[in-house]
């Protein structure tokens, strides 16, 4: 069946920029629903997101540099090296989902007690390891994972599925008032999980066999809790008064809870989208301005790792975001 030309517009990386841009756009004129937008506090998150800190490198363990000396000791070439690498990320960023509160891991060896994505990552480092991810196993469990990935139920347009990609009232109000309403107008999409993996698989090519990417500027920012929680925290956004009472009733807590695919979070994680390349353009900025830091470091090295300290420092016991997403794990 062939798609169109504007659902394949939602399903581009240019429709989750551009629509965030303008939802952004939108949020600097006070017109958005959900979300204020405080200029003044954006220097201040600048400034926070400083340190550099490998993903897989919890604790200073330096896991991947590792694996790979163990590889290049049983005589794995670079190519082989980098094959196993994508076996690697792709099953690990396929089982990131969100991991909640208590769910823990502790490394053999190490002793490291580990939670939410970075737990996760280092599990999937050892099952690696250890086999468990031999071909009919991996196959099993990416037919169980991915044949279901976007059921019925979610977004589709013209009954074709689109992914990460959700209705948001302001951008529907946004073509009524100029006129340009179609059937994708009102649509604000992400890709995220796909961005996140195809970020992971271009790293082995990159490092190990000197490929260089063409037009890898186009991916964006990951619109997940860390990197969004990191502009609430430090005041950046704040949800306007009736917004924060609706999620506090949904929570019954002293923190806002929506649904996964609410307005208010669809909101959130397009202003997150144009806040990090706002964020990137910044840091040039900075100290870190002669380093030409990439989009993509700027998210594995800085923002994810900014917002999950500061969950850290305000809400120690849970490290939670500081908007709850209500869900089934299977966006966040």
């Amino acid at each position: 069946m062939t798609i169109d030309t504007e659902i394949k517009y939602i399903l581009s990386l240019q429709a989750v920029r551009e629509r965030a841009q303008r939802v952004f756009q939108l949020a600097e004129a006070n017109q958005i629903n959900h979300f204020e937008y405080h200029e003044d506090r954006f220097d201040a998150a600048v400034q926070y997101v400083a340190n550099i800190i490998k993903h897989f490198e919890v604790g200073g363990t330096p896991r991947i540099k590792d694996l790979l000396s163990q590889w290049e000791a049983a005589g794995y070439d670079k190519d082989e090296q980098a094959r196993s690498l994508v076996d690697l990320f792709f099953v690990s960023v396929l089982l990131d989902a969100g991991a909640g509160d208590k769910w823990r891991f502790t490394e053999l060896g190490s002793n490291a007690v580990i939670g939410r994505s970075e737990g996760i990552a280092v599990a999937t480092l050892h099952m690696f390891n250890n086999g468990e991810f031999a071909l009919p196993v991996l196959w099993e469990t990416l037919q169980s994972v991915l044949l279901p990935i976007w059921p019925s139920s979610r977004t589709q347009i013209d009954g074709h599925p689109v992914g990460d990609a959700w209705p948001l009232k302001v951008l529907a109000d946004d073509a009524q008032k100029a006129d340009r309403q179609s059937k994708c107008s009102h649509i604000q999409p992400f890709h995220k999980l796909t961005q996140w993996l195809a970020y992971s698989l271009m790293v082995p090519f990159e490092r190990l066999l000197g490929v260089e990417w063409k037009n890898a500027e186009i991916a964006t920012g990951l619109p997940e809790y860390r990197n969004g929680g990191l502009f609430v925290d430090l005041g950046v956004l704040t949800l306007k008064k009736e917004s924060l009472q609706r999620g506090l009733a949904n929570s019954g807590s002293a923190l806002p809870a929506f649904g996964a695919t609410s307005d208010e979070i669809v909101e959130w994680r397009a202003l997150t989208v144009a806040l990090l390349d706002k964020l990137h353009l910044a840091l040039r900025g900075t100290e870190l301005g002669k380093e030409k830091l990439s989009l993509a470091q700027v998210l594995e090295s800085g923002s994810w790792k900014a917002g999950r300290e500061l969950a850290a420092e305000n809400r120690p016991e849970t490290k939670s975001s500081p908007i709850l997403i209500l869900g089934d794990g299977t966006l966040f």
